[in-house]
């Protein structure tokens, strides 16, 4: 009598994990609405979206409070609309839904790959880490969604569809602008279409304020991101600079802005290089999680609920490692990493208390120049090796756009 494999790679493995996204969904509006929605970031999406209503100013906090373009208040004003209990539950069950329709469309860009359904098992292994993130409703979340179906998109060469989702998720949070940039600079075929994205993007809110408000509202928001983006040596934050900052050490503005600078120019070469040594579906999926690290390395802002950005880095890259090229002990690390960063709190405090910025973006390096590595060894094990010479194809053969799947 043969025994049945346990591998979570099968039809009904990809039900029972939409079923497991709605469990957590229902279970956070539950435990929110229980708790009074104690612990919640969506204040200050409600405040920018009250201050929209009465045409009054956006950015009013110094380096806290709304730090989003005008679109995200235009975003959230329908939520802000409702009574809390209804409007901030529908707010995280669509930002868990969109997070999770990313996810899905994204590991199917890896499964076309290796003929190996990865969903089920990367859904399992980024929840974790994206609980805190999901309770308090952060923007980052459905950013995040946007960004994974935007790399989806490219990978299929569906450009307007990747011009959308890119502009929706810049919308949401201006961080999305590292994808963004990452895109138009490697594909020929966005360079007049993201343009045209991202004038509709930024024309929308003269369609429900006045002009002269929308205009100065734009010069607010521009000043607030460059006293939000310089939070000083008091305010600790989870980036790369956080890091030494633990122990009372800091860099210098102009060092902070070089490194940001070669960080970029490396981010943006591995992507180039995975591009043609991995094919164009390959090479996205690099591209997307070398700007999810990115994104939360050098950011200044970057909380340690931000790196519910990471959970999709890591669940994917450690799903492929077990499931596709049997990289036992890599898959387990990166498991091991995302646990790690899940219970940073709970494990820094004991060691820097007070000071709880340092594990995260350590483990987030390491796992960058991982992915650097891979591609620089050109290997990768969520591609098999004898699709090797399938997804090396060119990068710039555009088909036509199409619906999402």
């Amino acid at each position: 009598m043969s025994r049945t494999r346990f591998t979570l790679t099968r039809p009904h493995d990809v039900r029972n994990a939409w079923g497991i996204w709605a469990v957590i969904a229902a279970g956070i509006c539950v435990v929110s609405i229980a708790t009074g929605f104690t612990r919640s970031v969506t204040g200050a999406y409600a405040a920018g979206a009250d201050r929209w209503l009465e045409s009054t100013d956006l950015y009013r906090e110094g380096i806290h409070g709304f730090l989003y373009l005008p679109q995200a208040a235009l975003l959230y004003l329908p939520f802000d609309q409702l009574p809390q209990w209804l409007g901030g539950s529908l707010w995280r069950i669509g930002s868990i839904a969109l997070f999770a329709w990313g996810l899905y469309r994204f590991t199917r860009c890896m499964s076309r790959l290796s003929g190996i359904e990865l969903f089920p098992l990367v859904t399992l292994l980024a929840i974790l880490p994206s609980l805190a993130a999901f309770r308090n409703g952060q923007m980052t979340v459905p950013m995040t969604g946007c960004l994974l179906l935007a790399g989806a998109g490219f990978a299929d060469s569906r450009w307007w569809w990747t011009v959308f989702w890119l502009c929706l998720a810049v919308a949401m949070k201006p961080l999305a602008v590292v994808l963004l940039l990452l895109a138009i600079a490697l594909e020929p075929a966005l360079w007049w279409r993201l343009p045209v994205g991202i004038c509709c993007m930024l024309l929308v809110p003269f369609g429900f304020q006045s002009p002269e408000f929308v205009a100065e509202t734009y010069e607010r928001f521009i000043q607030k991101l460059g006293i939000a983006g310089t939070p000083g040596f008091d305010t600790s934050y989870s980036d790369l600079f956080g890091t030494i900052r633990v122990f009372d050490i800091d860099a210098p503005e102009s060092f902070k802005t070089m490194l940001r600078g070669l960080a970029a120019f490396g981010t943006l070469l591995a992507s180039w290089a995975s591009m043609k040594r991995f094919g164009r579906s390959g090479g996205t999926i690099f591209m997307v999680l070398l700007a999810l690290t990115y994104i939360l390395l050098f950011n200044p802002r970057t909380e340690n609920n931000t790196y519910v950005i990471i959970a999709p880095v890591i669940a994917s890259a450690a799903a492929g490692c077990f499931l596709v090229g049997r990289w036992k002990l890599a898959g387990t690390m990166l498991t091991i990493a995302m646990l790690l960063i899940a219970a940073n709190y709970e494990l820094t405090k004991h060691v820097t208390p007070g000071r709880e910025t340092w594990l995260c973006p350590l483990l987030t390096l390491a796992i960058g120049l991982w992915l650097v590595g891979l591609i620089w060894i050109r290997t990768c094990p969520w591609i098999p090796e004898d699709a090797g010479a399938e997804s090396s194809g060119s990068t710039t053969t555009t088909q036509p756009d199409g619906e999402p799947g």
